[in-house]
């Protein structure tokens, strides 16, 4: 089962574009986390979760026959749930030549994203983002 999103990376910075306030963004945010697909239950395992998360986080990643790269990421609470949503929106559809060049934070500061949490949650995302490279590695 691959994970379906909603929204592609121009959408997400449309989306985020028509909140004119932090408090709509971070409600928004929210929404992404509850629309999050559920992971299949045999990927919660000690070698899929993050180390450096104040909550529970789970991402898996795997390379398809076209070497294009498939996220599926899960957490216990829904504002880290909303980020890996947008983490995984933004990566979504990229072959493992486009994921190694992809920018990520141009996009995260484009939705302003990064300047709106406090630093443990900024350092939340950093291992996201991190513990997905790791796991890109393999791939390469």
């Amino acid at each position: 089962m691959c994970m379906k999103f909603l929204f592609t990376r121009d959408e997400i910075l449309s989306n985020f574009k028509y909140f004119s306030s932090w408090e709509e963004k971070y409600l928004y945010i929210i929404e992404l986390g509850e629309s999050l697909p559920k992971m299949p239950s045999c990927l919660y395992s000690i070698k899929n979760l993050i180390i450096g998360c104040q909550s529970n986080v789970w991402i898996y990643l795997k390379k398809d026959v076209k070497n294009i790269i498939k996220l599926y990421g899960d957490s216990d609470t829904l504002i880290t749930k909303g980020f890996i949503a947008i983490i995984l929106m933004f990566y979504n559809g990229l072959t493992v030549n486009e994921f190694i060049t992809f920018d990520i934070y141009f996009y995260l500061k484009k939705i302003s994203l990064m300047n709106n949490l406090t630093y443990s949650r900024v350092e939340g995302i950093n291992s996201i983002i991190n513990h997905i490279f790791n796991k890109l590695k393999l791939f390469i």
